[in-house]
């Protein structure tokens, strides 16, 4: 089912979305040399969507072996902590079979490099 490996994730944890971002990370196997996979996330408010992210996987991945993905998706302006975020790989119908393990989707806040000193 092409929407048969998803995430929700609740956005309660966060304060304020300044510069935050979800972090996504799996493992990928496909028995096709190029992929017509998407890694999906979709920001809803009141369980609708307001803003929709397709990562599109061809060029990323390589046939018959496992392929790691990192990918993070800056959180939009209009996301409050009542928001939710839906994460899923697309697949769309055809003959690619597609593995999918280690997923997970967390929320994030950029690194600040504390040894930067400025003058």
């Amino acid at each position: 089912h092409p929407f048969s490996y998803s995430h929700w994730l609740p956005l309660t944890a966060i304060k304020t979305n300044t510069d935050g971002f979800i972090q996504i990370t799996s493992q990928l196997n496909s028995d096709q040399y190029t992929t017509s996979a998407t890694l999906v996330a979709d920001f809803r408010h009141n369980g609708k969507t307001v803003n929709y992210n397709p990562i599109y996987l061809k060029g990323h991945i390589r046939k018959g072996e496992w392929n790691p993905v990192d990918f993070g998706v800056k959180i939009p302006e209009e996301i409050t902590s009542n928001d939710s975020v839906l994460v899923y790989y697309y697949l769309p119908d055809g003959d690619e079979e597609l593995m999918i393990d280690d997923f997970c989707v967390s929320v994030k806040k950029p690194v600040i490099n504390a040894s930067k000193k400025t003058r």
